[in-house]
């Protein structure tokens, strides 16, 4: 959430990070009904998207999306696993 809101630091398991990242939350979408108009999101970003990480939702909905993007060119797209870390 403190993301979602543009904290500068976050604290994760007690230690504290620094937001390197842009964050964009849109909100009021199922993985399913709101699929068009995410890859439309996508697609429409005014800046250059190098990775895309789906982090909410269930795997049985991001594979969908994640096709979806890749057929849009979307090479660097990912659903990581819960508790998992990604360097960015």
């Amino acid at each position: 959430r403190r993301l979602a809101d543009r904290a500068k630091e976050v604290k994760i398991f007690g230690e504290v990070f620094k937001r390197r990242a842009k964050v964009v939350t849109i909100g009021g979408f199922s993985a399913h009904a709101g699929q068009p108009f995410l890859v439309e999101y996508a697609l429409a970003s005014t800046s250059r998207l190098e990775h895309i990480f789906l982090v909410h939702g269930e795997q049985r909905g991001a594979e969908p999306l994640t096709e979806k993007l890749a057929e849009q060119g979307f090479k660097n797209v990912s659903f990581p696993k819960l508790h998992s870390s990604v360097e960015i």
